[in-house]
């Protein structure tokens, strides 16, 4: 059935189709409405048509005849409509627009031409029992006399449409779009990232349909690092290593303007293999006009679309150095006929190198908080003492859990006679012999033990992780707090909360050895 859909789908359909993209949609409106309030230009109008209770009216005779006139088998057709009279089944009727800017001609903006458009609406209203929700369904005009228009509000009885409005989320305009006009959809994504402790989550971030990738990636390291309105923080890693995977020592967080620029790339290999649909088929033919997309140049009449492909274009030239590099990126992340995204993200995105203790780090479950102060702590990027006096910050570097020495990462981790207390009592209570207390020969060591079984190598990694959490958090309640405790405490709690990482990670079963160790240590 699946192999079967596009073909009796049409093509205007983008929603739920297999290799369809619902941004065409978008696209394809926002370049039919350009220029839309130019003087000057032919008569043309729209029909924004809202379905009203699509899911409520939706006659099921008309989808029985409609399965019947398809030519499917009188059973199967028995099965659908089964499920569909079956209340534990429910069709979703996406409300895309038909009837205006059929094929390549257009609505002419004249009283006749949108007389017949709403008699076809009113027969497929009849056929369907599908109706049109008058008052969400507008009109738009371009280039119509007043009298014309007149005429044809009175005839039709609906209302005029007033740009920008609304197009699955994204605002669609007559004009060129600015930044400004995409502010309901960056509040919505602050709210909801402001709204999250950046402590406790990390969430991966996809690009939104905006030209503000800058804004978008803004809030983005605002939420990483913690955002609090009127106070400028200091970060202490840049955002495109922020970015890198794990084993680069980065966060494995999608770089939005990279994600973009590789998105881009996906509609200029669609327009390069003239690959079918109604979007490409419009590009081809109004603005391409038989040219190679590698020789055009941005015109000002061209959509905001076809503007950035063509800027994400000459970007990559410059990037990857010539043309022919650019189509032979294309060609790589070409898998099975279709364009990978991922593949083109990997490519254009910055590499790091992978330094010795990156596995561990990588392969490890651990908590995300945990996983996160590890990674900082082994690249030497959490903000201590020392880096915070190199910054200029009027600061004495001394370590608050020993009161001795100056603060660095080396020497929290672990040369302090505090931190290394604890170390020891934690390695006693896994079974690590090795003399070796510095973090990076610690995380090299665990990533060695192959050998092992695996419920004890995440014994070994979480007890390191979490050891370097708690003892970090320990010197931040020391210092913003002034509250001090014994080093037994940290012990206790860094055994509590490995065990419960363990119990939850084998749930089959609990390994009497981890067990045992526990409850010897809780005495």
């Amino acid at each position: 059935m699946q192999e079967l859909m596009p073909g009796l789908v049409g093509e205007e359909q983008t929603a739920f189709i297999k290799d369809r993209n619902l941004f065409e949609n978008v696209m394809l409106t926002q370049s039919l409405v350009k220029g839309y309030q130019r003087k000057g230009i032919t008569p043309r109008c729209m029909l924004k048509v809202d379905i009203n209770n699509a899911f409520d009216s939706l006659q099921w005779p008309f989808i029985h005849q409609m399965l019947a006139g398809l030519g499917f088998f009188p059973l199967f057709v028995k099965w659908i409509m089964g499920c569909i009279t079956g209340s534990w089944f429910t069709i979703k009727v996406n409300g895309s627009h038909h009837g205006f800017f059929k094929g390549q001609s257009g609505v002419r903006g004249d009283l006749p031409t949108v007389s017949k458009a709403t008699e076809e609406l009113a027969h497929f209203s009849t056929q369907s029992g599908l109706t049109a929700n008058l008052d969400k369904t507008e009109i738009y005009f371009g280039g119509v006399s007043e009298e014309v228009k007149q005429l044809i509000l009175q005839a039709t009885s609906l209302q005029e449409g007033v740009f920008p409005f609304r197009y699955l989320g994204i605002p669609i305009h007559a004009s060129r779009l600015h930044a400004d006009m995409y502010g309901a959809l960056l509040l919505k994504l602050q709210q909801l990232l402001i709204s999250c402790p950046s402590q406790q989550l990390l969430v991966l971030l996809h690009p939104a349909a905006t030209p503000s990738q800058g804004t978008h990636s803004k809030i983005s390291r605002q939420f990483f690092w913690g955002y609090f309105p009127g106070c400028k923080k200091m970060v202490y890693k840049s955002w495109d290593s922020i970015c890198a995977p794990w084993a680069e020592g980065g966060f494995n967080i999608n770089n939005l303007t990279v994600w973009n620029q590789a998105a881009m790339l996906s509609w200029l290999w669609k327009l390069d293999h003239n690959k079918g649909s109604i979007w490409v088929n419009w590009m081809s033919k109004y603005y391409l006009q038989d040219h190679s997309i590698w020789l055009m140049e941005i015109r000002e009449h061209h959509p905001e679309c076809l503007r950035g492909i063509i800027q994400t274009r000459d970007h990559c030239i410059v990037q990857l150095g010539s043309s022919s590099h650019v189509k032979h990126l294309l060609q790589q992340c070409t898998v099975a006929g279709k364009f990978s995204i991922q593949h083109a993200y990997n490519a254009l995105k910055t590499k790091y190198a992978i330094t010795e203790c990156s596995p561990a780090i990588q392969k490890g479950f651990y908590l995300p908080r945990h996983r996160v102060i590890l990674q900082l702590a082994a690249h030497d990027r959490l903000a201590t003492v020392d880096r915070l006096v190199s910054r200029g910050l009027p600061m004495v570097n001394r370590c608050s859990l020993c009161q001795r020495q100056s603060e660095s990462t080396a020497h929290l981790f672990f040369t302090c006679s505090y931190s290394t207390e604890v170390l020891q009592a934690i390695k006693q209570w896994v079974g690590v012999n090795t003399p070796d207390n510095s973090l990076p020969q610690l995380l090299s060591w665990a990533n060695k033990r192959k050998n092992r079984r695996h419920w004890r190598i995440l014994w070994v990694q979480n007890s390191i992780a979490a050891t370097i959490y708690i003892i970090w958090s320990e010197r931040n309640l020391q210092i913003f707090e002034n509250k001090c405790r014994p080093s037994h405490t940290l012990i206790r709690d860094i055994q509590y909360t490995v065990s419960i990482i363990l119990f939850a990670k084998i749930q089959d079963v609990f390994h009497e050895e981890i067990l045992d160790s526990f409850l010897a240590s809780r005495k």
